[in-house]
């Protein structure tokens, strides 16, 4: 009877417990057979043979834990430096602008110059703007200029300027030697300039190497050396109106037979060694000045340009004045040697000033030449007679000044460059209505 009854009971029970075995797991009852180990308190893992456990109802699981979110990584990039003081910002804001557009036309290595006279390598973080421009201008050089290389170094135009003025003052150098020692000989004289200017090039090599020589003292001596040879032409010039290389001899009386006395006669010669003398003397002071001139103030490399074109046609100008007042001949060495000490400080002063660029001196030059032949042009080709040079010289001189001015104009492509020294020449036409009609004019209003 007894086995009945658990028979029946069995029976009973097994189908409750074949429907609840049945039941697909739950995902916490998945990952606990997948993986052996229990997902959640009050989950036991199966055993691998085993039967999947029942899952308890929904009401007694506890609640999902958030999901955590994985930390980002550290940024291999260094902090951002702060913010520039307002007075830095709007001091470098220029400078940023010109170098953007320098690179922006394709000319890197004006971009890289111009950072590296204007925003010397400070201790700055190498992610400010001034950096970051330096070494954007160095990657898109054809042959970057590389982190080692030294910014204030002689650029390849001025090494080819060092050389062409050492050479020169060798062989002018040779030919004074020449003079002096009054050598005859064809064969024997020429040797003489032409080792010289070799001794020329090699000092040249001795002060270019083994370290490059520093930006502006190839310009500095050349500069000088033009203008010292110049002012040693117009000098020994004036000197020699002045009688000062003459030398003069008196042969003496005679007396003839019948008793008559005759003077001597006088005798003149001038000296070639003081003419040469001097022209040498002064060409050597002028390298020499030229050199100190670089070694202590360092200016810009256009500003010995700008300084040697207003030099030379202040000479020129010198000499077309003293013809406009009908001076004596004598007295043309003279105004030559006033008009370049007159445009050799005007042309300190503007290169200190307004600070041109190497192609505003070009174009300046250039237009000066330029504006002097239209001048001529104008005061011939009409074929006035005209009863005093006074007018078509002074047509001249107002067409090269004319000339130059329109040339500095014409150069400034990198007026953002230099900022408010540029705006200086700025022109700006404005029309004024009046009664009965209206008036053009040009100003320029920054001038002042």
């Amino acid at each position: 009877m007894r086995r009945i009854c658990t028979v029946v009971a069995l029976c009973l029970i097994a189908p409750h417990a074949l429907a609840e075995t049945a039941q697909p797991p739950t995902v916490a009852t998945a990952a606990a057979v997948s993986t052996g180990t229990a997902s959640s308190p009050g989950v036991v893992s199966a055993a691998p043979n085993a039967s999947p456990p029942a899952a308890p109802a929904a009401s007694t699981l506890p609640p999902a834990a958030p999901t955590a979110l994985a930390p980002p990584p550290p940024s291999p990039l260094p902090p951002i430096a702060t913010t520039p003081s307002p007075t830095r910002f709007a001091a470098e804001a220029p400078l940023i602008d010109a170098a953007s557009d320098l690179l922006a036309q394709g000319r890197p290595a004006d971009a890289r110059r111009l950072l590296d006279l204007r925003a010397p390598v400070a201790d700055e973080s190498p992610y400010a703007t001034i950096p970051v421009l330096r070494r954007l201008a160095d990657r898109m050089q054809p042959h970057p200029t590389g982190a080692s290389a030294d910014p204030t170094a002689r650029s390849g135009a001025e090494a080819f300027s060092l050389y062409a003025t050492l050479f020169a003052y060798g062989v002018g150098t040779g030919i004074y030697a020449d003079v002096v020692a009054d050598v005859g000989n064809a064969r024997t004289a020429i040797w003489v300039p032409l080792s010289l200017g070799a001794a020329g090039i090699g000092t040249a090599y001795a002060l270019d190497n083994p370290k490059k020589l520093r930006a502006t003292r190839g310009y500095g001596m050349s500069t000088g050396l033009t203008l010292g040879f110049a002012a040693g032409i117009g000098l020994a010039a004036d000197l020699d109106n002045r009688g000062a290389f003459k030398t003069c001899t008196t042969s003496p009386a005679t007396t003839d037979p019948s008793g008559g006395t005759f003077p001597g006669f006088e005798s003149c010669t001038t000296s070639s060694v003081g003419f040469a003398s001097t022209i040498w003397l002064t060409s050597t002071a002028g390298l020499a000045a030229g050199y100190a001139t670089s070694y202590f103030l360092e200016p810009r490399a256009p500003a010995f340009g700008f300084v040697n074109s207003t030099g030379l046609y202040g000479g020129l100008f010198g000499v077309l004045s003293a013809a406009m007042v009908r001076a004596d001949s004598s007295s043309v060495p003279a105004a030559f040697l006033t008009g370049e000490a007159v445009g050799v400080g005007l042309g300190a002063l503007g290169a200190h000033y307004l600070e041109p660029t190497e192609s505003q001196t070009r174009w300046s030059t250039l237009g000066v030449l330029a504006g002097g032949l239209l001048g001529m042009g104008i005061v011939v080709l009409p074929g006035t007679d005209y009863k005093s040079a006074t007018l078509p010289l002074a047509v001249v001189q107002a067409s090269m000044l004319g000339g130059g001015f329109a040339g500095y104009l014409l150069g400034d492509d990198e007026a953002s460059e230099h900022g408010a020294n540029h705006a200086r020449l700025h022109l700006e036409p404005s029309v004024n209505v009046v009664p009965g009609g209206a008036t053009l004019g040009l100003s320029l209003p920054g001038l002042l």
